[in-house]
């Protein structure tokens, strides 16, 4: 179909056949010619006029303004290949594991601070970091570790404290045994619980005045300390009392804070046929018949007493010795031989086994429990 135009404005088609031809304008009633197929304005004008159509072209091409974050996140995945894990999650995740096999209270806080900085970290990345699982694994791991094993560390650590300060002790005691020995050697005889001067025999050894613990002062690297003391003026007199302020180390219970620091616990059992009488020397080994290996010369006991002053345990066959005994170190006291070893005895021990074992001279079988 040809499409033209009148001049009134109005529009006429007619068949491509009757190009050329003459029509007669229905509207002006002129007669007008058929134009050839060659594009004229009335085609001009219908381009003009089909440019709604184009909008849904403009509509068409929308999409591939929508496809745009498409290829972004088409690009995100190949990102995230190239992201890297976090060093300091992976450090929380293996101290958190350390933590858990007995380093807690050297593992298990850095374990949690790593395992939160790492978090941060991974959250300020924006996905270009991974590593957020082995964080809050480390962060539980160390969490636990600290919450659960502190008490079993301090026990632990007790225990070794323990064992050390009762090492110590065992260590006051045989240096005490060697000094009675050597006392032994150098008098023929050791010193009575409360002594007089051993170097004047006319006084020694009626005198009660100073505690054994002086007169072996020379033999513990303590002889300028000993030449201090009267030895004809009792503990508490003007002279020795401002000496009870020196106590060597040796009598002191390791690790002690709460008793006096001139108070011992380290006693003898005096009297009734025990290692020590209260004025009568005793001879090693002719006083000793129930073998130096079975009686006990020197203990730990609970109440602690002057060092210098003659007032150690009284031995009554009578009355039970347990109770007196320390209770200081866990499992048990220790006890210098007069052989000069040291044991620990169990406060399990029976009266009657403790009891042979400080006499020197009763010709008791030690029981099972010593």
């Amino acid at each position: 179909m040809i499409r033209f135009v009148c001049e009134c404005g109005t529009q006429l088609q007619a068949r491509e056949e009757n190009a050329g031809k003459a029509v007669l304008c229905p509207t002006c009633k002129r007669q007008l010619m058929v134009p050839r197929s060659e594009p004229t304005a009335i085609q001009a004008a219908e381009e003009a006029v089909e440019l709604p159509p184009e909008q849904p072209r403009t509509q068409r091409q929308r999409p591939a303004i929508r496809d745009e974050p498409e290829e972004e996140t088409e690009d995100r995945p190949r990102r995230r290949e190239q992201a890297g894990s976090s060093g300091k999650a992976l450090a929380s995740l293996i101290l958190g594991i350390v933590s858990l096999c007995g380093c807690a209270c050297l593992t298990g806080i850095p374990s949690i601070l790593l395992g939160i900085l790492s978090l941060r970290d991974i959250s300020r990345a924006a996905g270009m970091m991974t590593g957020k699982p082995m964080a809050i694994i480390g962060i539980v791991l160390g969490s636990l570790a600290t919450l659960c094993f502190p008490p079993g560390y301090i026990i632990g650590y007790l225990r070794v404290q323990d064992a050390k300060e009762r090492i110590h002790s065992q260590n006051n005691l045989r240096q005490m045994g060697l000094a009675l020995h050597n006392y032994n050697d150098t008098y023929g005889m050791l010193p009575s619980a409360g002594v007089g001067d051993p170097r004047k025999p006319q006084q020694f050894p009626q005198q009660s005045l100073l505690s054994w613990r002086v007169a072996i002062l020379p033999y513990i690297e303590q002889s300028a300390l000993y030449n201090q003391f009267k030895h004809d003026e009792p503990w508490d007199g003007p002279n020795n009392i401002k000496l009870l302020a020196k106590m060597p180390k040796i009598y002191k219970l390791p690790g002690d804070d709460k008793t006096k620091p001139d108070r011992t616990h380290y006693q003898v059992f005096v009297g009734n046929g025990a290692a020590f009488e209260k004025t009568q020397p005793l001879r090693i080994p002719a006083d000793f018949p129930d073998g130096t290996s079975n009686t006990i010369f020197v203990a730990e006991v609970e109440q602690a007493v002057p060092w210098t002053k003659p007032d150690d345990i009284p031995f009554d066959p009578s009355k039970p010795m347990l109770p007196l005994m320390s209770t200081y170190f866990r499992g048990g006291f220790s006890v210098l031989m007069v052989d000069g070893s040291v044991r620990v005895v169990s406060r399990d021990i029976s009266e009657k086994t403790l009891k042979a074992a400080i006499t020197r001279k009763g010709n008791e079988p030690l029981g099972p429990d010593w």
